[in-house]
């Protein structure tokens, strides 16, 4: 699944199998693939514009930080 070319694709099949297994919520997968995507994409577009809004690990620690409030984990 990793060569297929939708991440948002990518997300959903990782976050059911996240779901079938009991680690999270098997509400709304699409949409929860679709946010996470969107809140990556975002951060992004902040480094762009100005490549001192975060350093590596703030930028790392905000991606699991926000993964995890959005998908309800720890």
């Amino acid at each position: 699944f990793i060569k297929l070319p939708d991440l948002v694709e990518r997300h959903t099949i990782l976050l059911k199998s996240l779901a079938e297994h009991g680690f999270i919520d098997k509400d709304q997968i699409v949409e929860k693939a679709n946010m996470l995507i969107l809140i990556y994409e975002s951060m992004l577009n902040a480094l762009r514009n100005d490549e001192n809004t975060y350093s590596k690990q703030e930028f790392i620690e905000n991606i699991i930080k926000y993964s995890k409030i959005l998908l309800r984990i720890g």
